[in-house]
């Protein structure tokens, strides 16, 4: 046999197997268990999280830097009423309990899970806490902690719930903060459970949407977003890279469950953009074969298989061999792949008792450095119910990613089993939430979970619950890379960005990608800081990061363990006009700096010069357009940000003439391809520039419907926007009279839909208001947008 190696001199005989040895100990490094040591109550945690003998959702924790110090604090709920929550702040890795002196400690209702994020845009973290049930059962209102640090540099929280009118009243138990219609404020999901227990009632959950003002008005129903199902996971995510977030909702009590019931199926709700009124619209992304977890209780976000989209790991119930958990691969056309068994992740009850081992809160990340991101998830009875019966050998599991798309299981190794060491009439912590925080600031990721006290049916202790805080003691043995965003407007984690890594060893490249997300797990919230391991792939090419502005920002041949992004620097484009011959006027924000590059279609421009903050001129390349696809990349530092144009036509305004013609403003209304009203086509149309044209109505046609510009870039549509004057009546009908009442799709009094709608011409609608209904909004939804009232009240 021939050989395409050259012979080995005996001298080199030595040196080949000392570099074999090293390959060999880095690939035996790579593939190392990491070991966790749990630093709790060394540390100054040391709470003790009741729970009654009845069933009990919850124990949400929250990773929150709410003094903007550089390391992360810890906020945990209670779920007992009238026992308080805890707050613990950070200080180099060693705990304070503040929550009385910090104004949060809420001790009355009892809570269940919990959202992180800067709903007012000041520039420092608030808190939502969704209010769950107690053995009442009784509804409580949920609570909105405003952050006053910013504003007073005190280190206290004020309760705004009831003047940003969160005033909803039901059993919630998990939430999520992200910015919905593009408007740069984090709008808010509230994901709701049911009074009793396997009873077949579901609330509808509840969307907020963020008026900019500090008021939120719900909007769930109206827009496609009030799933029905028994929810106990919940997270704002981009699943099929539209650049928008979707709503992924996990329920329990579906048809797929151990116990089958009414509650609806997991689902996507996929963000289908903003009516003409700036209101984001939804549907259920059935296409999307997403696995349906049954009894859904947490979720996991991150791209285990490193193809840069966005998969997800669903925990649930499983009784002895059988198993409901679910790992959704995404394919990146928007569809999913349930591998959960062939991957290694099911988890399947091990007690052998015929009880229930239940699945809570759950997270990807990489624990070991080795670039491939890991799977965890707590265990934990539900209580000595009739229903479920008790099973207390409930291990914690932690799945060591093998690099192709399998999983090995180490929880025991790695120390995160959540084994009992004292006090133990139980020999595992009953989990619940768990959310992950390099706390100690070392470069890898560390674990805080929340832990049930359970009682048996006698009223027995069983498990003590005392949390655990895992500190990763050696997976900073390999490299890693922190990357930390400081976002625009009112979002200022960033909260819905993409970060990608690009890196390799000299041979091969490496590709990962993290999402920022805000409430997910079982009720609670990681770090905001995107981490990544990145084992022998050490020379890192290329960071990314992708806004949901829009904005394209790199870093290249980044060096050292951390690195930061800052969204104010980006460029926007709002506006492209032409000038005389080539040149053009692009008009936006941030148009002044370094610009690296101007395209047009990707063809580069032949010249530009910035004139202002808010004005570039460009010269374009020969068979250019202003209605090309146009980039503009700034560089600040060394950090190139792109902001992206593509001409869509737009109106702003329809307007009838002489007889029958119509004048259409706007922008970008160049290379027209057709003209309607109602759907009919003009009779004719005539382009004055890019901002006006002139269009004849169709016979019988008129303007108080719908009108429609088609362009070579899309399409631009005009409606009239509803309007509201007044509502008058009573609780058996009213009257609401306004304007453009044409179409109507929707009306509702405090987001619950309203019954009996009739509309009178355009502009009266009379319709039933839903029990209970006194005073509050009323939202009409047409084609041409959403309107909300101002507060009414009826008698």
């Amino acid at each position: 046999m021939s050989s395409h190696f050259p012979s080995i001199p005996a001298n080199r005989h030595l040196s080949i197997l000392l570099a074999t040895l090293s390959i060999s100990l880095c690939s035996a490094q790579l593939h190392a268990v990491p070991v966790f040591t749990n630093q709790a109550s060394g540390s100054g945690i040391t709470h003790v999280n009741p729970m009654s003998t009845d069933f009990a959702v919850g124990g949400g924790a929250a990773w929150i830097d709410y003094d903007n110090d550089g390391d992360d604090d810890l906020y945990v709920v209670n779920e007992v009423p009238g026992q308080a929550n805890w707050f613990y702040e950070n200080n180099a890795g060693v705990f304070t309990e503040r929550a009385v002196a910090a104004g949060i400690d809420n001790p009355l209702p009892p809570g269940a899970g919990i959202a992180v994020g800067d709903y007012d845009g000041d520039g420092c973290d608030d808190i939502f806490v969704a209010n769950g049930q107690d053995p009442g059962p009784r509804a409580w209102k949920n609570t909105l902690f405003r952050n006053n640090f910013c504003d007073s540099g005190q280190k206290t929280f004020t309760d705004v719930t009831s003047a940003a009118e969160l005033n909803e009243v039901s059993q919630s138990s998990v939430a999520s903060f992200g910015d919905l219609d593009g408007d740069g404020d984090l709008d808010l999901y509230v994901g709701n459970y049911a009074p009793s227990i396997v009873d077949g009632i579901c609330e509808t959950n509840h969307l907020y949407l963020n008026n900019g003002n500090g008021v939120f008005v719900e909007l769930g129903a109206v827009i496609g977003a009030n799933d029905v199902g028994c929810t106990l996971a919940v997270t704002m995510t981009d699943y099929d890279n539209d650049n928008d977030l979707d709503i992924y909702v996990s329920n329990d009590f579906s048809g797929g469950g151990l116990f089958q019931n009414t509650g609806a199926s997991d689902a996507i709700y996929r963000n289908t953009g903003n009516d003409l009124t700036g209101v984001p619209r939804f549907e259920i992304a059935a296409d999307s074969n997403l696995g349906d977890a049954g009894n859904g209780m947490g979720i996991a976000v991150g791209d285990f298989d490193s193809d840069l989209d966005i998969d997800y790991y669903a925990t649930s119930m499983s009784l002895d061999a059988s198993s409901n958990n679910v790992l959704n691969e995404n394919q990146g056309d928007g569809t999913f792949i349930e591998i959960a068994s062939a991957a290694g992740v099911q988890d399947p009850g091990s007690s052998g008792l015929g009880a229930i081992l239940a699945g809570w809160g759950t997270v990807f990340a990489d624990f070991d450095h080795d670039g491939d991101q890991d799977l965890f998830k707590t265990n934990g009875s539900i209580g000595a119910t009739a229903v479920f019966g008790p099973s207390y050998i409930q291990p914690d599991r932690l799945f060591l990613n093998n690099g192709d798309s399998t999983f090995n299981e180490v929880g025991a190794s790695a120390g995160v089993d959540g084994a009992c060491s004292s006090n133990c009439g139980a020999p595992y912590g009953q989990g619940r939430g768990v959310a992950i925080s390099d706390y100690d600031n070392d470069g890898d990721m560390d674990m805080f979970v929340s832990n049930l006290s359970v009682y048996d049916a006698t009223g027995a202790l069983v498990s003590p619950g005392m949390a655990s805080l895992y500190r990763n003691e050696n997976g900073n043995s390999l490299p890693s890379l922190t990357v930390r965003l400081t976002g625009a407007a009112a979002n200022f984690r960033g909260i819905g960005a993409k970060i990608q890594l690009t890196s390799d060893d000299g041979n091969n490249t490496k590709q990962q990608v993290r999402e920022i997300n805000a409430g997910t797990s079982h009720g609670s919230n990681h770090t905001f800081a995107a981490h990544f391991g990145l084992g022998v792939f050490t020379q890192i090419n290329e960071v990314k990061t992708g806004w949901l502005s829009g904005c394209q920002q790199s870093r290249l041949a980044v060096t050292g363990n951390v690195t930061t992004f800052n969204e104010t620097v980006c460029p926007e484009i709002t506006r492209v006009t032409p000038g005389t011959g080539p040149f053009v006027s692009i008009e936006g924000v941030n148009m002044s700096g370094n610009f690296t590059s101007v395209t047009f279609n990707g063809v580069p421009a032949m010249g530009w010069q910035s004139f202002s903050p808010t004005l570039l001129v460009a010269i374009m390349p020969i068979g250019g357009s202003i209605f090309d696809a146009i980039s503009v990349t700034r560089k600040t530092a060394d950090v190139f940000s792109t902001a992206l144009f593509q001409a869509q036509p737009t109106i702003e305004t329809v307007t009838a003439g002489a007889g029958p013609f119509v004048l259409i403003r706007g922008r970008h209304l160049g290379q027209i391809q057709s003209v309607t009203f109602n759907g009919v086509p003009a009779m004719g149309y005539q382009s004055n520039g890019p901002e006006e044209v002139v269009a004849i109505l169709p016979i019988g046609g008129t303007i108080e419907g719908d009108t429609t510009v088609t362009t070579a870039n899309g399409s631009g549509s005009f409606f009239p926007a509803p309007q509201v004057d007044t509502v008058v009546g009573g609780a058996a009908s009213v009257v609401i009279s306004g304007a453009h009442l044409i179409q109507v799709e929707a009306v509702a009094f405090n987001g619950a839909l309203a019954t009996g709608v009739q509309a009178s011409g355009t502009t009266q609608i009379s319709a039933v208001p839903p029990a209970g209904f006194s005073s509050g909004r009323v939202t009409i939804v047409t084609p041409g947008g959403t309107e909300i009232s101002e507060i009414i009240s009826i008698q």
